[in-house]
């Protein structure tokens, strides 16, 4: 039998859990939404690399990123989490000819639109920073499909040694602030404070509840 506890994470302030919880979901590496393409391959094993790639990608070995774990808790971290994920993270789509960028927009229909607005660093990407002067019809093509399922807009170009970057982003509705998110889950931790005191017993929708460590399932 599982014994859950009450996550202790809603005892310590919003500011101290977002800092707790950033640290968990931001990752150094870019998140790729779907294989890279050939001039992500250097060396001379890099054909070896990309079939191999591209066939763990075709069977799922890899794929787009999952939301962490943690997202999942209860909705009260998840209010928290979803945003940190998609806005903090670097996500990368590749675009040219033998990248399947509908395994990316597929991801991108998944999310849905309030996961779209909340993505802040995604681009557009090749690691060959000439491709879009010789091969322009591969990034109108991506430019077009973007549109056309989510109206999303490529706003500038950032070309490094490393690559050339289109960020991409996604027309907004009524999001609220920043500071009315924060003032709004300030209200909601209050309220499961208080649901706590009251009703040890809670619903599991206000009250996180963790499997104790080791405890047998």
């Amino acid at each position: 039998m599982e014994t859950s506890h009450r996550c202790r994470l809603l005892d310590l302030p919003v500011e101290l859990q977002l800092n707790i919880y950033e640290l968990v979901l931001i990752v150094n590496e870019p998140l790729l939404l779907n294989c890279g393409c050939d001039s992500s391959y250097r060396g001379k094993d890099h054909s070896e690399r990309e079939d191999a790639d591209r066939e763990a990608w075709e069977t799922g070995t890899l794929h787009a990123p999952h939301e962490p774990n943690i997202t999942r808790t209860c909705r009260f971290i998840r209010d928290l989490t979803v945003p940190i994920f998609y806005k903090e993270n670097q996500f990368l789509a590749h675009y040219c000819h033998a990248a399947d960028l509908d395994v990316a927009l597929a991801w991108l229909e998944n999310i849905g639109s309030k996961k779209r607005e909340f993505l802040a660093r995604l681009s557009l990407f090749d690691a060959n920073s000439n491709y879009d002067e010789r091969c322009p019809d591969q990034i109108e093509q991506a430019k077009q499909m973007l549109e056309d399922r989510f109206n999303g807009k490529t706003e500038f170009v950032v070309t490094k040694d490393s690559g050339i970057f289109r960020r991409v982003t996604f027309a907004r509705g009524d999001e609220k602030t920043d500071q009315e998110r924060r003032e709004s889950l300030d209200d909601q931790l209050s309220a499961l404070r208080l649901v706590s005191l009251d009703e040890p017993e809670a619903d599991s929708q206000n009250e996180c509840l963790l499997p104790v460590i080791g405890s047998e399932e």
